[in-house]
């Protein structure tokens, strides 16, 4: 499953770090890592099946994020709120697949809980 990123923050701190802030998702992440190719689009896998897509990376933090080896990922409950923060280590890759990707929204995903009255843990879940 791969959800679109709505709204999402890349900056850098004091020391220079990247910081990446996004919303809190549902169970913990394992083994992430970002796959980046330094444009405007980068693929966060945050755990098995499931897979965030950061699109339109703001083109002043495009070169920051490509040259660092790792970003700290805050997820935030709400503006003011961090769930959980967490290192994630950048890929570099040629060139993004970014053909033929089915992206899913929040919404979809609240409708797809409603219709079928799933628990988000169940979507993560291989058939």
């Amino acid at each position: 499953m791969i959800i679109q990123e709505k709204q999402y923050v890349v900056m850098t701190d004091k020391e220079n770090r990247v910081i990446v802030c996004i919303s809190q998702k549902d169970l913990e992440p394992e083994q992430p890592m970002i796959l980046y190719d330094g444009g405007q689009h980068a693929m966060f896998y945050r755990r098995r099946g499931q897979t965030v897509m950061l699109d339109y990376i703001n083109q002043e933090m495009q070169q920051k994020v490509y040259e660092a080896p790792q970003v700290i990922v805050v997820e935030l409950k709400n503006p003011k709120e961090a769930v959980r923060t967490y290192v994630v280590p950048i890929k570099k890759v040629q060139k993004l697949p970014m053909e033929n990707i089915d992206l899913i929204t929040p919404e979809d995903i609240i409708a797809e809980l409603e219709r079928t009255g799933k628990k988000p843990e169940d979507l993560l879940k291989k058939e």
